[in-house]
């Protein structure tokens, strides 16, 4: 455990959720923190449809990158970019992503699963 000397102390009740977002911080997990957090509201900030067919993956240089089952989904997010961006943006209370890139990959259907994983 670090020792913070000469940092300011909040001296009040802290938020459980600024807590994890110091500690992430603290040990180099930021980038997986906020994606985590993405993930979470992925749906709501895309829809039903489009989050169905899309995965986020990975955040770097404030680019998240999504992966997408088609080329019609990743023209769809490419053309309301700027709207998912500020949705993502006011649901998760972060500025964290300035922009989308897609990368499409099709899902691996098995016959004996149903199980569906970009990872």
């Amino acid at each position: 455990m670090n020792f913070r000397y000469k940092e300011k102390r909040y001296n009040r009740t802290i938020a459980c959720s600024q807590i994890l977002k110091d500690v992430a911080s603290e040990i180099g997990l930021t980038e997986d923190f906020i994606l985590e957090g993405v993930r979470s509201i992925w749906q709501k900030a895309v829809g039903d449809i489009i989050a169905t067919h899309s995965f986020p993956y990975k955040i770097g240089n404030r680019v998240l990158y999504v992966v997408v089952e088609h080329p019609i989904y990743a023209n769809e997010i490419a053309l309301s970019q700027s709207l998912i961006v500020k949705r993502l943006s006011e649901l998760s209370g972060s500025t964290a992503i300035d922009s989308l890139k897609c990368t499409i990959k099709k899902k691996s259907y098995r016959k004996s699963s149903d199980v569906h994983s970009y990872r």
